[in-house]
This record gives C-alpha cells, sequence and structure tokens, in this order.
C-alpha cells in the first residue's frame, strides 16, 4: 500500500481531467443555472458534509464537472442530494475508492447528464 502522502498527493482521476480554480463551486453552475447564494445546493447547511473537499474540474471534451469527497454518509442525505441534483438534470457518481483518505471518505462526481439522458 502506498505511503498515505503519495496517496492525497494522487489527485488525477482520470489524465485529462484539468483542475479549475478561482470560481465557486456550485452544482448549480455545471447544470448552467446561476448559484443561488445563501439558498443554493452548495451553501445548504444540511449538506455541508456531502459536500466536503469540494474540486471543480474540466475533462477531455471540456465539460465541467465536480468532485467532492465526504466521509461516510447517511443514506437518507445522501439520497436527497442526489434527488436534488437529478432534479438539475445532474448524475452523480459515488464511489468507495476516494483518493482523499482512502477507506474513510466516498468520492462523488457531480456532471452535467448529456441532452439525450435528461429526463
Amino acid at each position: 500500500m502506498p505511503h498515505e502522502t503519495e496517496v492525497k498527493l494522487d489527485y488525477s482521476y482520470d489524465p485529462e481531467w484539468r483542475r479549475v480554480r478561482g470560481i465557486r463551486i456550485c452544482p448549480m453552475l455545471i447544470a448552467n443555472f446561476v448559484c443561488e447564494g445563501r439558498g443554493c445546493i452548495c451553501m445548504r447547511h444540511d449538506y455541508k458534509t456531502i459536500l466536503d473537499h469540494g474540486k471543480l474540474w474540466v475533462d477531455g471534451d471540456s465539460d465541467p464537472l465536480i468532485t467532492y469527497e465526504p466521509y461516510k454518509q447517511e443514506v437518507a442525505l445522501l439520497g436527497a442530494f442526489i434527488l436534488q441534483c437529478k432534479s438539475l438534470s445532474l448524475s452523480v457518481q459515488r464511489s468507495e475508492e476516494s483518493p482523499h483518505y482512502p477507506g474513510q471518505t466516498i468520492l462523488l462526481i457531480v456532471r452535467a447528464k448529456p441532452p439525450e439522458h435528461r429526463d
């Protein structure tokens, strides 16, 4: 098993992803909406543990996506977050293999659904 610092520094996820800094990390933005500030999904107090360790990326096709790496979550709260994302035509992928403290955190990847897969 790699040394913990080696794991924590391996944030490439996908070699084609590029990290974007200096922009609010908000699911509304990748859904082509305006962040609503205090009442927004990115500011909801009950989601604050889900939105832990958020990072904004651009993939190889120049599409934006967000990764979150929260510690283990309540199923109901995570389900509510996923449903809210779905209502914005966003998909949420979940993996138990997060680069941030493996085994302690999960990886959530939030991205816009392609138009052909929107509800």
